[in-house]
């Protein structure tokens, strides 16, 4: 659901926002978790705008490391009772 979100050619690309917001509008309720998005520093063209959609609760922006680790942590992280 998530292809061809990005635009432009040479070095710095940009995402579709739109899109990208019509994407998680429509499939709401089929998207188990927020949309976590890894980017790196300086990578796309519009960046601040990207860093903008982060709300907390819909969309997640940081480093590929970090929403990688966020992710495990929010979803995949488990504790054994007693623990």
């Amino acid at each position: 659901m998530f292809n061809n979100l990005f635009e432009g050619s040479g070095e710095m690309p940009s995402l579709k926002i739109k899109a990208l917001k019509q994407i998680i509008e429509d499939y709401q309720n089929k998207l188990a978790t927020p949309v976590y998005i890894g980017i790196r520093e300086g990578y796309l063209q519009n960046e601040a705008d990207v860093k903008a959609l982060a709300d907390g609760s819909s969309i997640v922006v940081g480093s590929p490391i970090s929403v990688a680790q966020s992710f495990i942590n929010a979803h995949l992280t488990t504790t054994t009772p007693n623990e």
